[in-house]
């Protein structure tokens, strides 16, 4: 999936690769949205903590 942002500025700072985490919530299994939420906050800190 490609996502492309509104602000050109921003994403002309961008480093070349950049790359992130996305997840699509839809009105399925709603449970299980709150535990991706936490798995995508913990990879997000993990991600901070030591950087690839």
């Amino acid at each position: 999936m490609r996502v492309r942002l509104d602000d050109q500025a921003f994403s002309a700072s961008l480093p070349a690769g950049a790359t992130g985490t996305a997840a699509i919530f839809t009105g399925h299994m709603k449970a299980t949205h709150i535990i991706r939420r936490v798995v995508l906050r913990q990879v997000a800190i993990m991600n901070y903590v030591n950087p690839l």
